[in-house]
């Protein structure tokens, strides 16, 4: 008797593709939205402790997130920095998507490019378009790479001399409503100051202080029209503290659990409200995503996409089992191209009103505010188009005239099924790949035959 075991070994799987599958169109992990003109801010909180942040029950030190924000978005409780738990290398392991372990004064920058060059160089972006804001000197060495092919060049504009949290985040606002930047890293360094100072009181009183302006943060970027119902903004950190039994919070830079463990809470359009993700995720995977989410390519990275954060096009895939999770490899294709290109699409967007946050911690921002800019005072030219296509639809069935077909001349769902077809490969590994109307693959999937 056979049995047949789903797989997560879609990549596997590409990389021995045959000529039985339609040339037009390859399966990835691609996250591309349906959204016009994305932008990105990472707010990166530096060096909470997991325990006392997102994984504390009562989640009195970030409530603003917790409760007003975290219901709008994501998490991702099993979130680590797998390498040196320090700022410069936690701050260059997401904006390189490759393990760092660097001089953590910023005397020496990453060799792989960041986010930052490879989105210049892959648009021909201003400098003004990439911007890294902070409050340690240090993180300049993440502005930009050693690489040949990137470098200066390419590199962020780096206002990271803000002397407290409260400097940066007024620096942060200023640099969206000067220029609106289609990138964002915004790190919020006093955090961990406060924690070296071993006082207890201190540390947890700095961490509320920046989860207010977390939630500041989002509420501006929904209540500016250049920003609002187009914005991704992840919060995370770049490193933990000891746990309890390697010292406690006043420290961090080992490979204990306090100290890899990291926050991570994803927003914006598209992205699944009120869940979380337990599938482990590193901060390499940071680089990746947002590749794909402003669309140009991550060439050096090692990270995955993080497919699971968003909204998902079922593929009609039986996953009683939980084999295939939630790494479906959705896309569209182009019905005026027969070369279409895989993507993702499906728009889940939530109104905001765009009300200013009053705080109980006497932290309130009166710029937080609705009102829209006048019309024509800031023109960007940018060129902005909505993504066309067919997205896929969920539901396939067996049988039937709403189901889609399988033949040696290439397959093609119905308009209301996709179509799902075997095809054998090498060493007992099958393909599962299926099919939009248009013949464009939506999915591949791994199958190994057992005997």
């Amino acid at each position: 008797m056979t049995r047949r075991i789903l797989l997560l070994i879609a990549i596997v799987v590409l990389a021995c593709q045959t000529d039985e599958f339609p040339p037009a169109e390859q399966a990835n992990q691609s996250v591309v939205r349906d959204v016009p003109d994305p932008k990105v801010v990472i707010f990166v909180m530096d060096g909470p402790r997991y325990q006392d942040s997102f994984g504390d029950p009562s989640h009195v030190h970030v409530e603003d997130i917790w409760t007003q924000l975290r219901p709008l978005g994501t998490i991702c409780s099993n979130f680590r920095n797998s390498s040196l738990t320090m700022t410069v290398s936690g701050h260059a392991n997401m904006l390189t998507g490759v393990w760092q372990y660097l001089n953590n004064e910023g005397l020496e920058r990453p060799q792989q490019p960041t986010l930052f060059e490879y989105y210049r160089k892959a648009t021909g972006a201003p400098q003004t378009d990439a911007v890294l804001v902070g409050g340690k000197p240090k993180l300049g060495a993440c502005a930009y790479s050693t690489h040949p092919a990137y470098g200066a060049a390419y590199g962020a504009l780096a206002d990271i001399s803000n002397p407290t949290d409260l400097a940066t985040y007024d620096r942060l606002i200023n640099l969206l409503d000067t220029n609106a930047p289609r990138l964002v890293v915004a790190s919020f360094s006093q955090l961990d100051q406060k924690g070296h100072t071993g006082v207890w009181s201190q540390y947890v009183r700095q961490m509320e202080i920046v989860d207010s302006l977390a939630a500041l943060t989002w509420n501006y970027l929904q209540s500016d029209p250049d920003y609002s119902n187009q914005t991704y903004m992840f919060i995370t950190a770049d490193h933990g503290r000891h746990d309890d039994a390697h010292g406690g919070f006043q420290n961090h830079g080992d490979t204990c659990w306090g100290c890899q463990q990291v926050i991570f809470l994803a927003l914006g359009p598209d992205v699944r409200q009120n869940y979380e993700v337990t599938n482990l995720h590193t901060q390499r995977d940071v680089c990746t995503t947002i590749g794909e989410i402003l669309g140009f390519e991550t060439p050096y990275t090692n990270g995955l996409a993080m497919a699971e954060i968003f909204n998902q096009i079922s593929t009609g895939i039986d996953d009683s089992g939980g084999l295939f999770d939630a790494a479906y490899q959705v896309g569209e294709c182009d019905a005026a191209r027969s070369a279409a290109r895989t993507q993702r699409a499906l728009r889940a967007r939530g109104p905001h009103d765009g009300r200013a946050l009053a705080h109980r911690r006497g932290i309130v921002d009166p710029r937080a505010r609705a009102s829209p800019r006048a019309s024509g005072q800031r023109d960007r030219g940018k060129l902005r188009a909505d993504g066309g296509g067919e997205a896929a639809v969920a539901g396939t069935r067996d049988g039937g005239r709403d189901s889609g077909r399988c033949s040696p001349l290439g397959a093609r769902g119905h308009r209301r099924n996709p179509a799902r077809c075997v095809s054998p490969g090498e060493g007992g590994l099958s393909v599962m790949a299926t099919y939009d109307r248009y013949g464009c693959s939506i999915a591949r999937t791994g199958l190994l035959t057992i005997a």
